[in-house]
């Protein structure tokens, strides 16, 4: 699906051209910016936090980058509960084997 973006004029607010030099209301002189743009207030889009520092919009994320921070949280947050699973399935383990232990003590103190 392609996003249409409005570029907006930094000092009116007026909808610009990409490309476009001066706006055609205000008569500003636009800069250049390469990358990313902000559609709320024409200013770069920091690439790294997604987040335009002028006006602090905060661009989408595309959704292979979402379903790959998804699989990676989900990855983490398994992985943490089997490492804290672990210990505790040791100490039930080994309360098992003393029950078992203490069973099979009775049943052979009993036995004829």
């Amino acid at each position: 699906m392609t996003e249409i973006v409005s570029l907006k004029c930094p000092n009116c607010g007026a909808d610009i051209d990409e490309g476009q030099l001066t706006c055609n209301y205000c008569n500003s002189k636009l800069k250049q910016v390469s990358g990313n743009i902000c559609p709320k207030c024409g200013s770069e889009i920091d690439d790294k936090t997604n987040t335009c520092q002028a006006c602090g919009f905060r661009k989408k994320l595309d959704k292979a980058t979402v379903r790959l921070i998804l699989i990676i949280t989900a990855v983490i947050v398994i992985s943490s509960t089997i490492i804290a699973i672990i210990p505790v399935i040791g100490v039930i383990i080994g309360v098992a084997a003393s029950i078992l232990a203490g069973i099979l003590t009775i049943i052979g103190t009993h036995a004829p």
